[in-house]
Parts: structure tokens; sequence; C-alpha cells
């Protein structure tokens, strides 16, 4: 029998993650009712990692998210601090069992300081499709080496790795925010921008955000912007990621 892939969500309910829920599974060619189950990691309900068994998984994705590790302790709503504990030691033990898994931007995060790397402020991004290239260790990648040696993807993010974990490597890199993605031991991937966002997608974002991290006279370019992009190379690591381990 073949086993589903687990996706744990750091974010709150609402329409980024309705279309992740759509967007994930359809990208990696996974049947939504069989092969792919949920976790919500800031429900209250939902088992903390250590009671998940993670042996009934074929690997996990963990989202990103609207939250960040950076953002004032102080200010942090119940919620947030629930999804940032409980993201931390998930990423702990898929760490120590070097289980697949693919982080998405907070994901990233998750496990770059599960794996004793740290983060920084300094690489802040607005909402935009950057050129990634990949690396020596990214064109021979079992996950990238099939992927364009160049690429766009859309990205958004305040926080990204500042230390590298041990035992990481470098897969894509940026001209200003240089850890793109990475892989932790042989089977802990992640990424700083978004694979599992198509332009379609995308739409959904930018109504959400419009008015909070821009404002309404900018929509419209930057949904111009956003349509015009070529991300297809960047999706294509959601099927690469699933092939690989799917079993």
């Amino acid at each position: 029998m073949t086993k589903p892939f687990l996706f744990a969500v750091c974010r709150p309910p609402g329409a980024i993650l309705d279309s992740e829920k759509l967007e994930i599974p359809r990208l990696g060619g996974l049947n939504p009712e069989t092969d792919f189950e949920i976790i919500e990691l800031g429900k209250p309900d939902s088992p903390e990692p250590e009671d998940l068994d993670l042996d009934l998984y074929a690997g996990v994705f963990i989202s990103g998210s609207k939250y960040g590790f950076l953002d004032e302790q102080t200010g942090k709503p119940e919620d947030h601090r629930r999804i940032e504990r409980r993201a931390l030691r998930l990423g702990e033990r898929l760490i120590e069992r070097d289980q697949p898994t693919l982080g998405f931007c907070y994901g990233m995060h998750a496990l770059a300081l599960a794996g004793g790397g740290t983060l920084t402020g300094e690489f802040a991004e607005d909402i935009y499709a950057p050129e990634l290239t990949l690396t020596e260790q990214g064109l021979s990648d079992p996950v990238t080496r099939g992927l364009p040696s160049s690429l766009r993807a859309f990205i958004g993010h305040k926080d990204s790795v500042g230390r590298l974990p041990k035992n990481t490597e470098v897969l894509l890199k940026a001209d200003f925010c240089p850890v793109q993605m990475m892989r932790i031991g042989n089977n802990i991937y992640a990424t700083q921008f978004h694979p599992e966002i198509t332009n379609t997608a995308m739409h959904i974002r930018l109504e959400f955000y419009t008015g909070s991290y821009f404002d309404a006279a900018k929509a419209k370019e930057l949904w111009d912007y956003c349509d015009a992009a070529e991300v297809s190379g960047a999706n294509q690591i959601i099927s690469a990621f699933v092939e690989r381990y799917r079993q």
C-alpha cells in the first residue's frame, strides 16, 4: 500500500490555506483523498509532534505562514506560539529521522532553527518573482537536477536563513537573498520561495494581502507582474519531491 504525504500547516485557516490544500496534491500528482493528510499545527486539538507516527508517511510538507519566528515575542498570539513550538519540535523529529521533508518559507525557517541554524531579517523581500540559479550541488541533487539551471519563483518574506545548520547544502541561490533552497542531511529539503504557488494561486494571495502588505493603488501593477512571471520551473519541485519519495 502506498503511504500518503503529510501536510503540516503553519498558517491560520482561510483562503490561502484552502488554495494550498488543492495546489500541493495537484502539483504532486497526489490523490487528495488517499495520498494527502493534513494536520493544522495551530489548532489546540491537533496532535503534538511527539504523538505523530511518522512511519505512516512517505514524506512531509511544512507550509509557509503569515507569522515569523523573529516577530516580537510579546506580540505573538496564542496560535502563533503554538504553531512555533510545534513546528520546531516537528522539525527536530524529522531531522533526527532524516525523513523526506519539503518545507516552504516558514517551514524552511522552522527546519533551519531545528537543525541548529539561525535566522536573520537582513534579506527581507516583498512579493515578487526573482531569478534563482542552481548551485553546483543543486545540479546533481536528485530533487533539483531536472530543473532548469535558472528559474523564477514567487517569494515574499521577512525572515530568512542566516547561519546554515550543520550538514546542509545550498541547492538554489539568488543575488539578494542567498539561501533559496537547501537540503539538510540526505532528505530534508526546504525553500525560501514558494514552489506551491502557481500564477492562478497567486491571485488568491494578492486579494488577501491588498490593503495590508501593499495598498490598492499598487495592486494592479503587482497583479500584472505576477501574471507575467514564468514560475512553472519552481512548481516542478513539488512533483520532483513526490516522485523521489512516493512508495
